[in-house]
């Protein structure tokens, strides 16, 4: 799951990068806000890289608190001047 997460944020800050018009459209429900998800999704992180968690699970989470980053770093570039931290490639 943690990986389908990693790659569903690689895609969605590949289409944000091509069709940066894909930003201004906003839900209605909070639930549904870049916000609301990143929370979710932090969470998710940071419980999946306890380490008494399986190896292959951790790295799941380091794999996708990377790909949220650089998902943020691309907002940030473009939108935003909130201080984000990039992943060093």
């Amino acid at each position: 799951m943690l990986a389908s997460f990693g790659e569903q944020t690689v895609a969605v800050r590949r289409d944000l990068i091509h069709l940066p018009i894909t930003h201004y459209f906003q839900s209605a429900e909070d639930r549904a806000t870049w916000e609301h998800l990143r929370e979710f999704l932090r969470e998710l992180i940071v419980q999946a890289a306890d380490g008494t968690r399986p190896t292959g699970l951790r790295l799941q989470a380091e794999m996708l608190s990377m790909a949220l980053d650089d998902f943020e770093a691309t907002l940030d570039d473009h939108w935003s001047s909130r201080p984000h931290r990039a992943t060093e490639t």
